[in-house]
């Protein structure tokens, strides 16, 4: 227990002016220095006042002057106000303040409020913008009692803010290029010494018949002290129980100054969103924990529901807005929403928290992370992704909306497990400040790859997301079509099995030597990579695989997404001819595009003759390409078997003239 008293000496009923402008002493330019500025722009003059004023500024300027008062003194502040007006935000106001005590003029819904140590009470409405407001505030600094008026209305109040500074500005900034211009036509401090008295106090607060904190201190004789109430106490939220007395008023005596208050935990309270089928039988339950006195927080469900192998998605008349979400709090009751059944859907897995980051250090603030279907912005540069889902083509339904009048527009891509981004072509658009739910089919997604939305627009700043639901509708595939020779190159948008084929085989370039290149079989391939592809004319559905290295060095080249110039290549670029299947040399000048698959000849044999094709020919697993001179190609005759000559095209075993035996 603290017992402590003391006299504070001063010269009690003299009243000293502190600080003065306006009244019987001028503005001037001078006063500019005594006033620190944060925004916008200030100006003192002679009939005026000290004015401020801003255009768009957030969260708005803000202009203070330090105030020394003695400690225990009355302290009484008078000014003249004319507010400016804070256009086009129903969250802004122009504001004095003095000490803990602030005066706010609201534009939009024309109203006057007074905020004392953060408690905001109505005061008046008023009608016209840029009335002048009369300001008084009487502070007793030793007991903490404050009275005030503003204009006609009069008021009492206890603070416990010492004063420090008068503050003058605005919150928030106007929109549209507004400017306001506020002005402080005059204002005086003045401040009267008392003799004080002061006292020691304790306040123990007691749970469960244990003292469980005490707060010791020294208050005016004649002060209220109040007990915290609610309190928190090593990480538990605790209120005075019922009956308990929660103040006492300062005497002399030190020794009766205790304050005993008995206290009880915060009452929580389960709230739920219970998911139900057509029958009424529980599906599952969305629950929070709610504290007694806390605010009000999001209780999210989601729009499908997984029980017992079956699929439910709720129906649209139960969905709550866009966000399927309820606000809850301690005060709530509890509630129940009916989710449908409908199994015409195979659902992937309930929508989760989107991860959101940052795509590159460009310009553009970072996203906003929110959390259980909160919704997810994204800024200039950013992208949203889902977690790592298993192989499939996937139906996508994206709740988004555009933030401002303009259209905005994400791309939805697919991320590889080993990062690789692959674009799937489609783009989810929201125009007009429109909210929506959008649906794309056919994505395809391997296995541990996520769906990326992704916002790429530099200075795009507009674009919210909800949710992003994925419904997994089947196998994930990829089309290649061998054309009428049954010979395709090709560049692998995603990794490929072909294990399971009989009509169609995969080839990689594996090896050279002067004059010919070995191809080897493979059946798996990873995304990304140039093959060629063997066996009848046609379109194929080739299964997604998960493969992330080939067995053996490709010496193909290509891109799934890029085309390539040939001139930019070193060495001699050849490309598959659709005509022969032979690979032909391909001028520098020539862009390859991409999905198309060549190689790159580093053969330098001293004499050689210029290499014109390579013609892919032999067995299957080890396709082997004999390397033709131009020159051979052209005076060369071949023969079949049967000694009839035949042309380059023929497939089969040829003797040239010289005798050479080839198999093609």
């Amino acid at each position: 227990m603290m017992c402590l008293i003391g006299t504070v000496a001063s010269w009690a009923g003299e009243a000293t002016t502190i600080y003065e402008r306006g009244t019987t002493t001028a503005w001037s330019s001078d006063d500019l220095t005594d006033w620190v500025n944060t925004g916008g722009t200030l100006a003192a003059t002679i009939n005026g006042g000290l004015q401020f004023s801003a255009n768009n500024l957030n969260p708005g300027p803000v202009y203070t002057k330090s105030i020394t008062t003695t400690k225990n003194s009355i302290v009484t502040f008078n000014a003249t106000f004319k507010a400016g007006g804070a256009p086009n935000r129903d969250s802004s106001y122009d504001y004095i303040k003095f000490g803990g005590i602030s005066f706010r003029f609201y534009e939009v819904n024309k109203q006057a409020k007074i905020d004392i140590d953060g408690t905001e009470t109505l005061l008046f409405s008023y009608t016209n913008r840029g009335d002048v407001y009369s300001i008084t505030v009487t502070i007793n600094q030793a007991k903490g009692d404050v009275s005030y008026s503003c204009n006609t209305t009069n008021g009492t109040a206890t603070s416990s803010t010492s004063i420090t500074s008068i503050e003058i500005g605005h919150y928030r900034g106007g929109r549209e290029g507004a400017t306001y211009t506020t002005v402080l036509q005059n204002v005086s401090v003045s401040e009267e010494l008392q003799d004080v008295t002061t006292a020691g106090y304790t306040v123990n607060y007691i749970y469960s018949n244990d003292t469980i904190k005490s707060t010791v201190g020294s208050s005016t004789v004649g002060a209220t002290v109040n007990a915290e109430s609610p309190i928190t106490i090593d990480g538990t939220k605790y209120y005075a129980a019922d009956g308990t007395t929660t103040s006492m008023t300062i005497t002399s005596d030190a020794t009766a100054n205790v304050l005993n208050v008995n206290l009880r935990k915060a009452l929580t309270k389960t709230v739920s969103i219970i998911a139900v089928d057509g029958d009424g039988n529980e599906l599952k339950r969305f629950s929070t924990e709610c504290i007694e006195g806390e605010a009000a927080k999001n209780l999210f469900y989601t729009r499908a529901v997984e029980k017992d192998g079956g699929y439910y998605t709720i129906a649209a008349a139960n969905a709550n807005g866009v966000n399927y979400g309820k606000s809850v709090s301690y005060t709530s009751s509890d509630e129940n929403k009916i989710y449908t059944l409908d199994k015409s859907i195979t659902y992937y897995a309930e929508e989760s928290d989107l991860n959101v980051t940052r795509s590159y250090a460009a310009q553009g603030q970072a996203p906003e992370r929110g959390s259980g279907g909160d919704w997810q912005r994204l800024y200039a540069n950013s992208y949203a992704y889902t977690d790592a889902l298993p192989a499939g083509v996937y139906k996508l339904d994206i709740s988004g909306r555009s933030q401002s009048a303009s259209s905005n527009s994400l791309d939805i891509d697919v991320r590889l497990a080993d990062g690789t981004l692959v674009k799937t072509g489609n783009t989810v658009t929201w125009g007009n400040a429109v909210c929506s739910v959008q649906t794309f089919e056919g994505i395809n997604v391997p296995e541990g790859a996520s769906i990326v939305v992704n916002n790429a627009t530099e200075y795009n700043t507009n674009v919210a997301l909800d949710y992003v639901i994925a419904y997994r509708t089947g196998d994930a595939t990829e089309q290649i079509t061998i054309n009428e020779i049954g010979v395709s190159s090709y560049v692998t948008t995603y990794p490929l099995d072909f294990s399971n084929l009989t009509d169609v085989k995969a080839l990689i370039a594996t090896s050279e030597t002067e004059d010919q290149i070995v191809m080897t079989k493979v059946t798996e391939v990873p995304a990304n990579t140039p093959i060629i592809v063997r066996g009848t004319a046609g379109t194929y559905d080739i299964p997604v695989g998960t493969c992330t290295a080939l067995p053996s060095t490709n010496l193909l080249k290509g891109s799934a997404t890029e085309s390539i110039d040939a001139g930019d290549v070193e060495g001699t670029v050849y490309a598959l001819k659709k005509s022969d299947g032979e690979f032909h040399k391909v001028a520098a000048t020539v862009t390859i595009p991409a999905k198309i698959a060549y190689f790159v000849s580093t053969a330098t044999t001293a004499g050689a003759k210029e290499i014109k094709s390579y013609t892919i020919f032999g067995e299957e697993e080890t396709a082997v390409s004999s390397v033709n001179a131009d020159t051979e190609k052209a005076n060369v005759r071949l023969f079949n078997v049967a000694g009839q000559q035949v042309g380059a095209g023929y497939k089969g075993l040829v003797i040239d003239e010289n005798g050479n035996k080839y198999i093609k």
